[in-house]
């Protein structure tokens, strides 16, 4: 659901927990409806309380949010039951949420308090994709099989990837993605990746599995944006069966996780690794003398929270141990866990008899 400008600064909330593109889209969709968008977050023993444990802890789910680059402001602690003071206090009109019921411990409409003072809008919930999905493919193992997409089928879901490949503001093309082919770079989708390379004429380049975007992705990303501003960040995405183990989230879940990323300047898919790829020459081809140079981060963790990053000519193996060691956590902090994650599924069924029901509403635009 789109929509003109209205000058209007909006109110979403959620858990945002193991993030993934339904959550970006319903922010996308919301940041389309007006101006600013403040993302308020759920604490985790509310979540526990409505729900079931979260995966990620507030400040994890939180850095998911800030690296939405259609997000403007995050606020912690948002109740789940929605509260029309929390949004007012930010100077909020609406509060914005997909057209899927949402409800709490009682089984009672979230929502229910905006939407008798007409301050409630829809955007349409993402089919395919939702936290219990996933946590479903963790606990019982669901081979790739079932769930993979092939770089060939990628652009059966162009729609999408346009939507994501937009600008901040989530109104035109901004994030240029490139296929790999023998034969060098196919430009699937367009964006303004040859304005930001005229500075400096390098671009940062990593590229992995990305089998899921963990908070050690997002600060891999944002140190490298925040130490080199100048240079242009172009992330290559291993195909399904090529990633180096099997990954969690499939190709098209993975490539629309780095372009809601505001740190991501451009995606190659289906690349061979940077070890024995030339990422140069084949930029070269493309852009010709516009690209002079192509540098490798090296990165070094330092405590939790900073990451530092020094510049290669060769790939390192610094960001493949980040990207392996991010999704494993993940993984394990699952699994540990197992019985509490499987007893929050069966919850998540049982309410779904009730939440997969849509409200339509009368909204006032």
């Amino acid at each position: 659901m789109t929509g003109k400008s209205y000058n209007r600064r909006l109110w979403l909330d959620g858990c945002l927990d193991f993030f993934h593109y339904g959550h970006s889209n319903a922010i996308l969709q919301a940041k389309q409806l007006g101006d600013q968008l403040v993302v308020g977050v759920h604490s985790d023993e509310e979540i526990t309380l409505h729900k079931g444990p979260p995966v990620q802890n507030l400040s994890e789910r939180c850095l998911a949010a800030i690296t939405c680059k259609w997000v403007n402001e995050v606020v912690p602690y948002a109740p789940y039951v929605f509260d029309l003071a929390w949004m007012r206090k930010y100077k909020c009109q609406f509060v914005v949420h997909g057209d899927d019921v949402s409800t709490d411990a009682e089984g009672n409409d979230c929502y229910r308090h905006a939407k008798a003072v007409n301050q409630y809008l829809e955007v349409k919930r993402t089919d395919g994709i939702s936290t219990t999905e996933l946590l479903d493919r963790l606990l019982n193992s669901t081979p790739l099989s079932t769930y993979s997409i092939s770089p060939s089928n990628i652009m059966t879901y162009e729609s999408i990837l346009r939507s994501f490949a937009s600008a901040p503001n989530g109104r035109y093309l901004d994030v240029n993605i490139y296929m790999y082919t023998p034969s060098g770079l196919e430009e699937i989708i367009p964006g303004v990746f040859s304005n930001k390379v005229k500075l400096e004429k390098s671009v940062l380049y990593l590229d992995g599995n990305w089998s899921l975007f963990t908070g050690m992705h997002m600060k891999t990303l944002k140190a490298c944006a925040e130490t080199f501003p100048d240079l242009p960040i172009v992330v290559g995405l291993f195909a399904d069966d090529k990633c180096t183990e099997k990954p969690v989230l499939n190709l098209l879940e993975r490539t629309l996780n780095l372009l809601q990323c505001k740190y991501v300047s451009a995606v190659i898919i289906d690349p061979p690794s940077a070890k024995s790829y030339n990422i140069l020459e084949s930029l070269k081809v493309k852009f010709g003398s516009l690209i002079e140079d192509v540098s490798y981060p090296d990165i070094f963790v330092k405590d939790q929270n900073t990451y530092q990053v020094t510049l290669r000519e060769e790939p390192t193996e610094s960001f493949h141990i980040l990207d392996k060691q991010g999704s494993e956590a993940i993984k394990q902090r699952i699994l540990s866990k197992k019985q509490e994650f499987e007893d929050r599924q069966r919850k998540k069924l049982k309410k779904n008899a009730t939440e997969n029901t849509t409200i339509h509403t009368c909204i006032t635009r």
